[in-house]
């Protein structure tokens, strides 16, 4: 039986070991596992990235349909990390809502955070298949959900959670993003760590 290569906590309903179903999440646990490659049986295959001096390693993201909501999600969180990653600043600060610009400050700003968030290992990532988990959605949201539903349609919104393997602290090192279009049809990348 082939190993499950997903962290637990990305479903939103589980059985325990008493037959008993389980809800709630324990996002925190899961992901601090997930991080520090609780499954080292599964083997990830790695693309190495060298847009500018420095390399940017990302693991192969996950396969989804062609055209589908759930492969424009990953490709817009492939593409915005990806930018992120190699320190292409103009280029991920365009993939952000306006919520997370505002939140950020300014494009200097973002430039600066994201520049020490690299230098600590930010450029090495794994992106996770898009989740639609109501649960975890609400959890991550959290009472700015109202808000960002005013934006974004979220009955077609992902998360998509990136690994960046070598940050050293477990919850700094996974980052969640929500991918959702806007009314206009064009799609963007709200920041929801």
């Amino acid at each position: 039986m082939k190993a499950d290569p997903f962290p637990p906590a990305l479903s939103s309903e589980r059985q325990g070991g008493d037959g008993v179903k389980r809800l709630g999440v324990v996002v925190v646990v899961a992901l601090a596992a997930a991080c520090s490659n609780a499954n080292p049986a599964t083997p990830t295959p790695t693309t190495t990235f060298a847009p500018t001096a420095t390399a940017v390693s990302q693991t192969a993201p996950p396969a989804t349909s062609p055209g589908s909501d759930a492969a424009k999600a990953l490709d817009l969180a492939t593409r915005y990390e990806t930018a992120r990653a190699a320190g292409h600043w103009s280029e991920a600060w365009g993939l952000l809502s306006d919520r997370s610009k505002g939140v950020l400050g300014s494009l200097a700003a973002f430039e600066a955070e994201e520049t020490a968030y690299n230098s600590s290992g930010g450029t090495d990532f794994a992106i996770q298949p898009p989740t639609q988990d109501a649960e975890l959605l609400a959890n991550f949201l959290g009472a700015s959900q109202a808000e960002i539903a005013q934006q974004a349609d979220l009955a077609r919104g992902y998360l998509v959670f990136v690994q960046h393997q070598q940050v050293k602290a477990a919850s700094a090192g996974t980052t969640g993003l929500l991918v959702a279009p806007l009314a206009s049809g064009d799609w963007k990348i709200w920041l929801v760590h």
